[in-house]
């Protein structure tokens, strides 16, 4: 998936997606490129492109300890030391 240059038809495509609010890993996917591709070239280029930047969803407690891939392992010893100290 290493392609150097973005072609008129990509960049086109690109715009139009970032527009319509899809997910980026979902743009990628369609141009057959990588998210970080895709994060860095809207970077770099969204004054050119005329994207503005997407509005992140406020912090919450719960998105703050929600689990994710980075630190579900985390939270399952964390519930695995809650659950074993409740039984004790």
């Amino acid at each position: 998936m290493n392609k150097p240059h973005w072609t008129k038809v990509e960049i086109e495509s690109l715009v139009f997606m970032y527009k319509a609010g899809t997910p980026v890993v979902e743009i990628a996917q369609s141009l057959q490129r990588t998210e970080k591709s895709v994060q860095n070239y809207v970077y770099r280029n969204r004054d050119k492109l005329g994207l503005g930047r997407r509005k992140q969803p406020p912090v919450t407690l719960e998105t703050a300890i929600m689990p994710t891939k980075r630190n579900q392992s985390f939270w399952e010893r964390m519930i695995d030391g809650v659950i074993g100290a409740i039984k004790k």
